[in-house]
């Protein structure tokens, strides 16, 4: 589905040269939920935006289903980015227009009646569950119903892929694991193959099967979520892990328990790791 290839990217001012993305090569299968983490300045940003071309890389090739974007003609690549929906850490909504309008923006240039559009726009403003708000202005809604409409308006052109850039940064908790959910949802209803850029493992953790660490613009450990749980082979890695599952916190607190406070010589306090896919077969 989205295949990176020997990725650079070299921004050149007056005086340096600038490297954000360095030789970086990945893999997205259709339907994945691909998650790229990183702490800020490790690239990520760049990367995703490579994935459309919003940012072409100085080296490498770019390859989505099946073309090589860096191939083909302005006119070619606009009709390939409409596959390729986009959502912001800010939404990016046009204040001055009602939601309806921001979700039909989009399908402004193309060749469907109106009354279709007009039946896409309240299908996809329901499916992300804002079909009360189709008058509303972006300044009346939270931010968990504003990134809504931004899907929603993403999902116009029906895209194949969403590239979701910290889009779920901006939001309380509790808003971005429905946020998630909804992610989760469109993933696995629409077939929705989807990219995420996050600082936070713990979203990674919330949907994706499969993960890349960045780090100074380099992809240092990327597999399956399990393996990468389980068996983070960097110290980069483990950090992100023990933000998602608590468990350098728990153990201080295990430690400082009256209970453990006096162990004796023979006593050991262990952390024990179960990773286990179990298959059931058989009529019921």
């Amino acid at each position: 589905m989205i295949t990176l290839s020997n990725i650079q990217v070299t921004f050149e001012t007056a005086s340096q040269s600038v490297t954000a993305v360095q030789d970086v090569s990945l893999h997205v299968d259709a339907g994945d939920v691909y998650g790229i983490v990183g702490y800020s300045g490790a690239g990520k940003s760049t990367l995703v935006r490579v994935i459309n071309l919003l940012q072409r890389p100085t080296a490498g090739s770019v390859k989505v289903s099946g073309q090589d974007l860096l191939a083909l003609q302005p006119k070619e690549l606009r009709l390939a980015r409409k596959k390729i929906g986009m959502i912001f850490q800010h939404f990016n909504l046009m204040n001055s227009r009602t939601i309806y309008d921001n979700v039909d923006y989009p399908l402004k240039s193309s060749k469907l009646p109106k009354r279709e559009r007009d039946q896409k726009v309240r299908q996809l403003l329901e499916l992300v569950g804002l079909s009360d708000k189709l008058d509303a202005y972006p300044s009346q809604l939270s931010g968990g119903q504003k990134q809504r409409v931004a899907i929603a308006r993403a999902l116009a052109n029906d895209p194949e892929i969403l590239l979701c850039d910290e889009a779920t940064s901006a939001l309380d908790p509790k808003t971005t694991l429905s946020i998630l959910e909804l992610l989760k949802k469109l993933n696995q209803t629409l077939g929705l193959t989807i990219v995420i850029i996050t600082h936070e493992m713990q979203v990674v953790k919330e949907i994706c099967n499969k993960v890349a660490v960045m780090e100074a613009g380099q992809i240092i450990e990327q597999g399956d979520i399990v393996s990468i749980f389980s068996r983070p082979q960097t110290t980069l890695a483990r950090d992100f892990i023990n933000t998602a599952t608590h468990i350098e916190q728990t153990l201080e607190k295990l430690t400082l328990h009256p209970s453990l406070v006096h162990l004796k010589d023979n006593d050991m306090l262990c952390k024990i790791s179960i990773s286990a896919i179990a298959q059931v077969t058989g009529d019921f």
